[in-house]
């Protein structure tokens, strides 16, 4: 299976990782079908794949077990489309389908997004770092900090379902770029490391800012354990301890939210002269 003439939609060859997933992906369809073919009456292979697709459950953290949203349903009926358009547009008589099947299933998943993210209250923010001061709870000081104060991806500190996605101190560039706007510290957020692992979903490396108040949650956390700021080996990540320290300050986790809630009150607290509130 092939979105293009030569693999790709820029006529180049799929990479690797693009064809594992795709592979993954068109696994689901030969399970919803089972042993029908798509020579059968579509109308029948439909109700087999709206009735798998319904069924499917989230396999990884933070939302295990959980049914699938409209938007996963509809990133994989957007797979069974471009596979229909392969099967009338390259296979047509091998397939017999003159055509695409698939496109009316996009209908039935069709989702809105809203408009507005979802962030945390500064009161609740208070509640988690309150946590975080008790002792058993010390290594997660950076992951918080970095989470709330300088807007990273959560999957770019610590991924629950990937222990070699973990930030690695020497991004911090010895905690000597100091930001020009907040006062922070500048520091790089890249998308592959030096083994070519993935560290982020982004699409390209960036430059993110520490800013002063999460620096502070940095100093503090270092003058308890008597080090000086890391710049060397992975920040610590744990997933079960984040889940007591949201259970015991009674706030609901909302994933991707302190970034939310990072960009939210920057935007909202910045001054036309560069310095933040």
């Amino acid at each position: 299976f092939k979105t293009g003439p030569t693999g790709g939609r820029a006529q180049k060859p799929l990479s690797k990782r693009h064809q594992n997933n795709l592979a993954k992906q068109m696994e689901y369809l030969k399970n919803y079908i089972g042993i029908f073919s798509c020579a059968e009456d579509f109308d029948f292979l439909a109700e087999k794949i709206i009735e798998g697709i319904n069924k499917e459950k989230k396999k990884k953290n933070p939302n295990k077990g959980k049914i699938w949203d409209s938007e996963t349903r509809l990133k994989l009926i957007s797979v069974f489309v471009s596979f229909g358009s392969w099967l009338t547009e390259e296979k047509s008589k091998q397939s017999g389908w003159i055509k695409n099947h698939f496109k009316p299933l996009r209908k039935k998943y069709v989702y809105k997004k809203t408009k507005k993210a979802e962030t945390y209250p500064a009161k609740e923010v208070e509640k988690l770092f309150s946590v975080l001061l008790e002792d058993e709870f010390l290594e997660m000081i950076p992951y918080f900090s970095f989470l709330f104060f300088a807007g990273c991806r959560p999957e770019e500190l610590g991924d629950p379902n990937d222990t070699t996605r973990r930030f690695n101190w020497e991004n911090m560039e010895d905690w000597q770029v100091e930001s020009p706007i907040t006062g922070g510290i500048l520091f790089q957020v890249i998308i592959f490391d030096k083994t070519g692992s993935r560290k982020s979903k982004g699409a390209f490396d960036r430059q993110a800012d520490l800013t002063p108040n999460g620096l502070a949650w940095i100093d503090y956390y270092c003058e308890k354990k008597k080090i000086q700021r890391p710049i060397r080996g992975e920040m610590y990540f744990n997933y079960s301890m984040r889940s007591k320290i949201s259970n015991l300050a009674g706030v609901d986790w909302i994933f991707d939210g302190a970034r939310h809630t990072f960009a939210s009150n920057a935007h909202q607290n910045v001054s036309f002269e560069g310095g933040v509130n």
